[in-house]
């Protein structure tokens, strides 16, 4: 929908993700069970941000971005049992492989680089609802 490199699907998955992981982080639980805990909650948030973003694109502009009515398991066009546990089991991998790494590369970013990407995402987004007509 955007012009950019990203998705909105992409973007508010990871920010979920994130935030949740930041939180089950708090509690003193066993690894393991952290990481099953982790895995499921990561499969019905990520699924339901695909529902919501896929819904938001259609209502905002007028066409679906994906539909999932010809795969094996759909709930409705915009997600997918098969799918659902591939969102799970890859953000539950890159949370455990490459947070870690991503967390001290973004250490290195100057808050001047952060402001103005933000400001790069932000333009990028008011472009885009304005000359798709939803912003006049």
């Amino acid at each position: 929908v955007l012009l950019g490199p990203y998705t909105l699907v992409y973007g508010f998955g990871g920010l979920f993700t994130v935030i949740i992981n930041n939180w089950i982080s708090k509690f003193d639980i066993n690894i393991v069970l952290k990481y099953i805990l982790l895995f499921i909650i990561f499969t019905v948030i990520c699924t339901l941000t695909e529902y919501i973003i896929g819904h938001l694109i259609n209502i905002i502009f007028k066409f679906d971005k994906w539909n999932y009515l010809d795969k094996k398991w759909p709930i409705g066009k915009y997600i997918c049992l098969e799918y659902a546990f591939v969102w799970g089991i890859l953000a539950t991998s890159i949370i455990y492989f490459l947070k870690p790494f991503f967390d001290k590369c973004l250490l290195m970013v100057p808050n001047n680089t952060t402001i103005f990407i933000f400001s790069i995402m932000m333009i990028d987004l008011i472009y885009t609802l304005i000359s798709k007509g939803k912003i006049t």
